[in-house]
């Protein structure tokens, strides 16, 4: 009998970013790290031969930044892009944050994801007028597999 492939979920977060830069691309991963800006450093594996079902992603932020928009993808295997959204923004109340789940009944991504696939949160920051302070994301990716 073989293993069943259902379904499983792996956090993602990041320790404090005290002043995130505009116009800037980031990435976190599932590893106590401050966002970095070089992609394929901190890479969390797939468990489970699976599909990427949905997204949850909040910031919560000290210190709002103006309404500028960024975007948000999940990078695959350093090399694919896929957006989740371009509508992020940094302007809640303090300590608020923004919190949003991508994917509700589609698939973020089609394709399944083998266990030799690895991916990060890529966060691409707009070019504020002013930008926030203290941000710490935190988030859950949801994924499903077949039997």
């Amino acid at each position: 009998m073989g293993l069943l492939r259902g379904e499983y979920s792996m956090q993602v977060f990041s320790l404090n970013q005290a002043a995130p830069a505009a116009s800037t691309t980031y990435y976190i991963s599932g590893f106590a790290s401050a966002p970095g800006v070089n992609a394929g450093i901190i890479p969390m594996y797939v468990q489970f031969p699976a599909t990427l079902m949905h997204m949850s992603l909040k910031a919560v932020v000290g210190t709002p930044a103006s309404a500028e928009t960024g975007t948000v993808s999940v990078r695959v295997n350093n090399t694919t892009d896929y957006v989740v959204t371009s509508a992020m923004q940094w302007n809640a109340n303090v300590n608020v944050g923004y919190y949003a789940i991508f994917g509700l009944g589609v698939p973020l991504i089609a394709d399944e994801l083998a266990i030799t696939d690895y991916f990060e949160i890529k966060i691409a920051t707009p070019a504020w007028l002013t930008p926030p302070l203290n941000v710490i994301y935190s988030g859950v990716l949801a994924f499903a597999g077949g039997f």
